[in-house]
């Protein structure tokens, strides 16, 4: 005869095995947030910090003890680079950064914030921002991270800086092409450096990703299988930027970038046939 099984005892065993499940998929989960944790020390801080309901109390926390929290990485911890280290990380020297700091600081900061006691960002700050998705790829939402931002305010920061950068070449010419009497210095400096007599310039294009558009998507599908625009750019001989072009979609071919650019234009033109 078969035993009949005791349901009472049964359930326990359940309700045990059960548990342990539980336990063995909260491990589990924990291991993966460590590893990750590690990683990427700033996340390891916000998240340690949601665990334990907030961060510890600075009088119970030495100063040997306090680790720099997301806020302080503008403020405290990119100052404490090396020359190297900040023109590895936001591609230009500290000496270029101030001076761009100083010419932005008016266009990024004259809207005034309409949220009554929120100051506004730094342009120091959104410099830094803005440098820092130009040069890593990075997302916004790992960008926000890093400077204590949201995504929106990030991409806010990106938009502003470069406008600004559009305005003061508007107004200054930062990029212009060399006048006739600058046009003997370039060629000079090119002569010393390889030789070459009578060299204005050296131009290469490069495809700059992007989504493909709604409209004509087969206008930007590049030859290297993905969306681009083109741009079209040239250096002198002190690695300067004297023309710049862009706009046109990756199918189009280097030498109908070149015709249909504004460089064509100056190399057709009767006074500056002398200068190209």
């Amino acid at each position: 005869m078969k035993r009949k099984r005791n349901c009472k005892n049964m359930e326990p065993r359940k309700t045990l095995a059960a548990a342990v499940g539980a336990l063995n998929t909260v491990l589990m989960s924990l291991e993966k947030l460590e590893s990750e944790w590690e990683e990427d020390e700033t996340f390891e801080l916000l998240t340690l910090g949601a665990f334990v309901n907030g961060a510890f109390d600075e009088e119970e926390e030495s100063e040997e003890q306090k680790k720099p929290t997301p806020q302080e990485y503008a403020e405290e911890i990119v100052l404490l680079f090396s020359v190297d280290d900040f023109k590895k990380q936001f591609g230009v020297h500290q000496r270029t950064f101030e001076i761009l700091s100083q010419l932005v600081s008016p266009y990024t900061q004259k809207a005034s914030t309409k949220v009554p006691g929120r100051a506004q960002i730094p342009a120091e700050k959104q410099l830094l921002i803005a440098l820092w998705l130009l040069v890593n790829q990075e997302s916004f939402r790992d960008v926000g991270v890093r400077f204590c931002v949201c995504r929106k305010t990030a991409w806010q920061c990106l938009h502003r800086v470069v406008r600004a950068l559009v305005k003061i070449n508007q107004e200054r010419s930062v990029i212009q092409w060399p006048s006739i009497e600058k046009a003997q210095e370039v060629v000079d400096g090119f002569h010393g450096l390889s030789g070459f007599p009578g060299v204005m310039g050296v131009i290469d294009s490069t495809h700059i990703p992007i989504k493909a558009p709604p409209v004509s998507a087969d206008l930007y599908a590049n030859p290297k299988g993905f969306h681009s625009v083109i741009l079209q750019a040239v250096c002198d001989s002190r690695s300067l930027f004297i023309d710049c072009y862009i706009g046109e979609g990756g199918s189009t071919e280097d030498a109908c970038v070149l015709s249909r650019s504004p460089l064509q234009q100056i190399m057709n033109s009767p006074d500056r046939k002398s200068v190209v």
